[in-house]
């Protein structure tokens, strides 16, 4: 439990910086509601996740946030590219987890959601 609360700590202090720095490179109304949309389909996911009290899936999910927001950040498309590979990754190991078969899908659904995001 103390790993979970260290990796949620982090996280935590993660998007604190970064929504820093991204009031100081003056995100504009589009970037910023699409950051928005981000925030909230990824929430829709680390809910779903967090239920599972799995540190696989947990680690793979922020993982994947990184990257989204290394994109928002920086602007980089490179990181689109690896947001999806980190999907993958999640997605492989959702599939070779022990939940069932609806919970799987449900988390899948989100992640298409938030997959279709990055597409924007």
């Amino acid at each position: 439990m103390a790993t979970l609360a260290k990796i949620d700590s982090l996280a935590s202090d993660y998007l604190k910086g970064f929504l820093a720095a991204a009031r100081i490179q003056g995100e504009g109304k589009r970037e910023g509601r699409r950051y928005g949309e981000f925030r909230a389909k990824a929430h829709e996911v680390e809910a779903a996740v967090q239920g599972m009290k799995s540190l696989q899936l947990e680690r793979d999910y922020l993982e994947f946030r990184r990257n989204e927001k290394d994109y928002l950040l920086r602007g980089d498309v490179s990181y689109i590219t690896t947001a999806r590979s980190s999907i993958a990754v999640f997605r492989t190991h959702l599939e070779r987890s022990p939940l069932d078969r609806s919970t799987k899908s449900s988390i899948g659904a989100l992640l298409d959601d938030y997959t279709k995001l990055l597409d924007g």
